[in-house]
């Protein structure tokens, strides 16, 4: 069994004022809440059980989205108060025996999340990241790659551009590493109680290869779109 977390908190302010009263992974699309996409994904992936970390108008989405039977999936609920960063948001992850696999509710792809998640298996790696090439990584995450696909080096948004694989943003951490973000996660809070944060790619993935977790590459080509612009969000098939 596959745990997966939505990160859906963000205040989504480059679709405003759309989405001063609405939550941007609520907003139409195709007739149904942008988030509907990534959920079937999942649901067809075979993963049922669903956290998503909401933060902004947080109660909007249990109102919405209720327990998720409507896409086949069964859907529970985090709620920051405080916008905690990408890897804040795994705040409320319990320890768990199951792999668990991250990903974004604004994001629209259609990368095979059963390969990723198998091939993570098969080869007993601790994690791995859906990567693909773009011609400028200075808007991405970095991702460097040596023997069997090993990630041993992750740099957020680098100075240095030019062509090369870059995180895609979908993530599946097994047990060992679920535990180090666990930790992690306790000595920002301990460090500074009410104003820590943490992001997943500036933070902890930087942090988990230099301690020698295993992560893998996943090289998938497949297109993803990022549907934070207002661009990009009509041009997916928003309808506001």
């Amino acid at each position: 069994m596959t745990i997966a977390v939505l990160l859906a908190g963000g205040r989504g302010t480059r679709l405003a004022p759309f989405t001063d009263d609405c939550p941007k992974p609520l907003l139409p699309m195709h007739g149904e809440p942008m988030i509907a996409q990534p959920l079937r994904r999942l649901a067809a992936a075979g993963i049922r059980d669903i956290v998503i970390s909401t933060g902004y108008l947080a109660g909007q989405f249990p109102a919405t989205l209720g327990d998720g039977s409507t896409y086949g999936v069964r859907l529970s609920y985090t709620v920051e108060e405080v916008p905690r960063g990408t890897g804040g948001a795994l705040a409320e992850l319990k320890a768990t025996d199951h792999p668990v696999l991250v990903l974004n509710a604004d994001e629209h792809g259609s990368h095979d999340l059963v390969t990723q998640l198998a091939v993570t298996a098969e080869r007993a790696w601790d994690g791995s990241l859906h990567v693909r090439t773009v011609p400028d990584r200075r808007a991405f995450g970095a991702v460097e790659v040596g023997h069997g696909d090993a990630v041993i080096s992750f740099v957020e948004k680098p100075v240095a551009g030019g062509p090369g694989l870059a995180n895609a943003g979908c993530y599946v951490f097994n047990p060992t590493a679920v535990q180090r973000i666990r930790g992690y996660i306790r000595q920002a809070r301990d460090a500074d109680p009410s104003g820590w944060s943490l992001s997943l790619e500036r933070d902890v993935l930087p942090r988990l290869i230099s301690e020698g977790t295993r992560l893998l590459a996943v090289v998938d080509e497949s297109p993803g779109v990022d549907l934070g612009a207002i661009e990009a969000y009509r041009a997916a098939g928003g309808d506001l």
